[in-house]
């Protein structure tokens, strides 16, 4: 009997499988289009390097027939055929049709003549823009939904939650740290309240100097960082290996800026905390960690 009964809890384990593979997914996506699909897709092009990392954390990167030159992390993302650049002039429509995919993962804000291109071949496409980490879970959601990895999409957002748990008790009790981010010198530019940059600061426990500005990535003055006076600079290591305190100290004014004097100026991986993806999370954590002392094993 116990045979039997093991027999058939592996049967019904196979049934519920099958049936999920075998059932319609629908959602819709940033640009309010609805995506009914037959089946969960097995055969995935993804156009963004975040999209891509979520694809691969929820434990669907083996579904993926093609990737941009840009989508880097993890490492296996070598492997998967590039079919062009991230901007929508480099992608090709004919390289993405050769590789047959059930479904095209594209960005809202950048992929509009893609979209449509794709449309006309007859290929389903959905299109993201997370703006904030709320969208940012939702996106990893429903990439499970789409790829049926939905258990490994909810292992995703709750190993994002402990990292942001982590983040969020070392700045408790904490006076809030003003941070100027900047994300290029010339002009100057840095990024406005809503942006989820401005977001990741402020769940590092900090303040961006610039949230009032309504501008996602507005240009601002030297004079106006000098007002504002803030504790950190901050920026990506893409940027930040070219500024360091003397370099800032050369600017008119700015050895005045508590920053510059403390020489409290940072900078975090370019990957992790300029895409909205699964390791912004990761990012976050670094930076509570830089602004509020703590360096030490997670």
């Amino acid at each position: 009997m116990k045979k039997f009964g093991l027999f058939f809890l592996i049967l019904f384990s196979f049934a519920v499988f099958y049936s999920r593979a075998d059932s319609p997914v629908k959602a819709r996506d940033a640009l309010g289009r609805e995506l009914v699909l037959a089946n969960p897709a097995i055969r995935v092009v993804s156009l963004t390097p975040a999209i891509t990392e979520m694809l691969f954390a929820v434990g669907a990167g083996d579904l993926a027939v093609g990737v941009t030159e840009f989508c880097n992390y993890p490492e296996e993302t070598k492997d998967v055929e590039k079919v062009g650049g991230f901007s929508g002039a480099t992608i090709s429509i004919e390289k993405i049709a050769s590789l047959k995919p059930d479904l095209v993962l594209v960005s809202a804000d950048m992929h509009y003549r893609i979209i449509d291109l794709l449309d006309r071949a007859g290929i389903a496409s959905f299109a993201f823009e997370p703006k904030n980490m709320d969208d940012i879970f939702s996106t990893i959601r429903t990439i499970g939904l789409l790829t049926n990895r939905e258990k490994g999409a909810s292992g995703t957002i709750a190993a994002m939650e402990k990292a942001l748990a982590r983040a969020g008790e070392l700045s408790a009790g904490k006076k809030r740290v003003t941070i100027f981010w900047e994300i290029w010198d010339n002009p100057l530019m840095t990024t406005g309240t809503g942006t989820f940059i401005s977001e990741a600061i402020s769940l590092a426990g900090g303040k961006n100097i610039f949230d009032d500005l309504k501008t996602n990535w507005p240009e601002v003055s030297v004079e106006q960082v000098i007002l504002r006076n803030p504790e950190w600079i901050m920026t990506d290591n893409n940027h930040g290996a070219h500024i360091n305190q003397a370099v800032l100290a050369k600017r008119p004014g700015w050895a005045r800026i508590d920053a510059v004097r403390n020489n409290r100026i940072g900078s975090i991986n370019s990957d992790m905390i300029m895409r909205a993806g699964p390791r912004l999370a990761d990012a976050i954590l670094v930076m509570a960690e830089l602004i509020h002392g703590d360096t030490g094993k997670r």
